[in-house]
């Protein structure tokens, strides 16, 4: 399925890498809904790197053998689940290869087996996370990586940061009112002030054109709501916002022709938008082809794994619920998304776990926890960050991210710990587990609440 062809990228291609390599064939790999998770690997070459170190190992011997590891580490997962490798970088001490994986669960079921068993020639770390629209691949197709490295605009895209807001803001408040009198059931009312937002700044927003387009459709106006939606897609193209509302109005219409071609041009545009496959199963089982209306649900909910409650309990789709089918796609009483990542060493002698009850993506938890908590931990000699994830629960409120600590002096690790998470204002509910593992089952009645020293 994937073949050898690499894109071999120089020193400048990335500030602030010393070159990566990308796989030719990955914008036009299809189809990437069966690979909706991003495994980013951190294979560590160098000790104790810092901003003089080379970018890349001097050593081609050495160089031959970290990517035979990282090789290796591609044929285990390929053993278990279906597995792309899709770009490496090479950082200061780092080298950084990004997968993408069709059964997250196996895949971290994997890296943890060789975590466990020592198996590994280099020490590494790893992220998996749900990604099903393919955002980070897209930042590596696009070339816009060196702009998230370096956190600095694309100069052909650089814009006052100041006025953008100002524009937001001067948006939102114009659909305000529109908006409260959508959730009164005003419709009317509605479409006026929609209309009034449409003479001026809210031209500039697709939101607005998105809303009035539905209250139109809503209120049986579908000529009207149709020149809406075209007259809001000839000023933004594509916009998938506008071509889900255009397509409603269709469907509410009784139009289904129109309303499928409007999903068709959508997924032409972005075939990995959720939103336009839910539709497509709507306008699939209004015209009686129920086969290709879960198909359409399968990839809906296999590109957001979210999106499974929003499908079942949608009314357009209810005669799906005689198909066994559409239930085992739509089954999310078992789902918890690990957005994962951990090391491979523990060079100390007990393990703790902190618990936050606060969901927070990869780079969130790095940003805020793990790389701040990490430094005060190894500057008091008190324990080493060993890895974190985040459990995401669909349907739920629960949502917490957890941190996996090494620690020789568990007493003066927790009183770190816990003055970290109540300065940073996350202490409130969160728990340490001494000597418990991110895998173990966490009784709240073993653990120890955060407290203020």
């Amino acid at each position: 399925m994937q073949s050898d062809s690499w894109q071999e990228k120089g020193p400048a291609a990335v500030e602030g890498f010393g070159g990566y390599e990308l796989w030719s064939g990955l914008k036009a790999f299809e189809p990437k809904y069966e690979y909706p998770a991003n495994l980013t690997v951190f294979t560590q070459w160098a000790e104790d790197a810092d901003e003089g170190q080379e970018m890349s190992p001097p050593d081609e011997v050495l160089r031959t053998k970290l990517v035979a590891f990282q090789d290796s580490l591609a044929g285990r997962l390929k053993a278990v689940c279906e597995t792309i490798a899709y770009a490496r970088f090479w950082h200061a001490g780092i080298c950084q290869m990004e997968f993408r994986v069709d059964a997250p669960e196996k895949a971290n079921e994997a890296l943890q087996a060789i975590i466990e068993s020592e198996d590994h020639a280099f020490p590494f770390q790893f992220r998996l996370f749900p990604d099903g629209q393919w955002s980070v691949p897209k930042a590596y197709w696009n070339g816009s990586i060196a702009e998230a490295d370096s956190g600095e605009p694309d100069e052909e895209e650089e814009v006052d940061e100041d006025e953008d807001e100002d524009e937001d803001e001067d948006a939102g408040e114009a659909a305000s009112p529109a908006l409260d009198a959508i959730q009164e059931g005003d419709l009317q009312r509605a479409v006026e002030l929609l209309k009034e937002d449409l003479a001026g700044a809210g031209a500039e927003n697709p939101q607005t054109w998105e809303m009035l387009c539905d209250c139109l459709a809503d209120l049986g106006m579908f000529e009207e709501a149709e020149r809406t939606g075209r007259e809001g897609l000839e000023r933004f193209p594509n916009e998938p916002r506008l071509l889900r509302a255009l397509s409603t109005a269709y469907f509410l219409a009784d139009a289904l022709e129109k309303a499928e071609a409007v999903v068709v041009n959508g997924l032409n545009a972005d075939s990995l938008n959720p939103a336009m496959h839910h539709q497509m199963a709507c306008i699939r089982v209004k015209q009686g082809r129920m086969e290709e209306a879960l198909e359409s649900v399968r990839i809906c909910s296999k590109i957001d794994p979210f999106r499974k409650l929003d499908l079942r309990a949608d009314d357009d789709l209810a005669p799906l619920r005689d198909y066994d089918a559409f239930h085992e796609l739509t089954d999310s009483s078992d789902l918890a998304i690990i957005l994962g990542g951990r090391h491979t060493d523990n060079p100390h002698e007990r393990i703790l776990v902190v618990e936050i009850p606060e969901g927070l993506d990869p780079e969130e938890r790095a940003e805020t926890i793990e790389d701040p908590l990490g430094e005060q931990l190894a500057a008091a000699r008190a324990g080493t960050i060993l890895g974190g994830a985040t459990r995401l629960h669909p349907g739920q409120d629960q949502r917490e991210t957890l941190i996996e600590v090494g620690t020789d002096s568990m007493d003066t690790t927790i009183k770190i710990i816990s003055d970290f998470l109540i300065k940073v204002g996350l202490g409130d509910n969160a728990l340490i587990f001494p000597d418990k593992e991110i895998r173990d089952p966490l009784d709240p009645d073993e653990a120890i609440e955060v407290v203020s020293s």
